[in-house]
């Protein structure tokens, strides 16, 4: 992952990231920090580009850091929490 997305995302989301893929394509390098910044983002690139990870890796990492009364912790492949209707 470049160096500069690092700071758009929890340390555990670019972990998964770097261990995943070998480097982000070029639709989530642009699309990553709009859509970080809450922007309201279109992204058009050939299919295979990355741009479904483009807009929900966001939206994952925002669950890892999610917290309140009730809270979600995602790690790696396992849900690990208190659900607010559990």
């Amino acid at each position: 992952m470049h160096e500069e997305l690092v700071s758009l995302f929890h340390p555990a989301t670019v972990r998964w990231f770097r261990e995943s893929f070998a480097r982000p394509t070029p639709p989530q390098v642009k699309g990553w920090p709009e859509i970080a910044a809450g922007k309201n983002t279109l992204i058009l690139a050939p299919t295979g580009l990355g741009k479904t990870l483009a807009a929900f890796l966001r939206a994952i990492d925002e669950l890892i850091t999610w917290r309140e009364d009730r809270s979600v912790i995602l790690y790696r492949e396992y849900e690990i929490g208190r659900w607010p209707w559990a």
